[in-house]
């Protein structure tokens, strides 16, 4: 016997919609455990599982989860006006500084976030959505081609530790650039 697969939806006070999919008694077990955790909680805070990674020190000191942001960005970036330029014009083409500003530029228009990203978290998202880059191009490609395009909130050294790693943003002109690159290019 095949079991059933259910599917439910959490809104939770801050916004954020949570879509589950599961049997009746996984989702009962994380609606309960869910419960138990925000009782008395009006913040809309989301219990974390106890995977954590290098880059979530700083991401956490400046107010966000590294790993909600990511999945932010690349949500985002699927569900935007943009989503048919960004993966034709960016995603499906090799231009890497094309790639490296896409996610700093759903970071800045779509989601707001005043808080730049490092590297590691520009590959993250660019691997989400079906771009393999390594790290270490990605950092070269911001301190190289891109340079003119981003702004970080510190001098680059090299080897430098996440929790003290470069967080960029887009320039003025790095924005017009990657908005003309989507809305343009045919």
């Amino acid at each position: 016997m095949i079991g059933y697969m259910a599917k439910s939806q959490i809104h939770l006070p801050n916004g954020t919609t949570v879509s589950i999919e599961g049997t009746a008694e996984e989702i009962a077990r994380l609606l309960k455990l869910y419960s138990e955790n925000t009782a008395g909680v009006s913040t809309g805070f989301v219990p974390k599982t106890s995977r954590t990674s290098k880059n979530t020190v700083a991401s956490k000191a400046a107010g966000h989860d590294a790993e909600d942001r990511i999945i932010a960005i690349v949500n985002a970036a699927k569900e935007s006006d943009d989503a048919d330029g960004i993966e034709r014009n960016v995603l499906d083409r090799s231009s890497q500084v094309d790639r490296v500003l896409l996610p700093l530029y759903i970071n800045h228009t779509h989601l707001g976030h005043d808080i730049g990203l490092t590297t590691t978290e520009i590959c993250n998202v660019l691997t989400n959505l079906g771009v393999k880059i390594a790290s270490s191009n990605v950092s070269h490609t911001v301190a190289g081609p891109a340079r003119n395009y981003v702004m970080g909130d510190k001098a680059r050294k090299k080897g430098q530790k996440n929790e003290h790693a470069v967080r960029y943003r887009l320039s003025r002109k790095g924005l017009q650039y990657i908005q003309s690159v989507i809305k343009e290019r045919s």
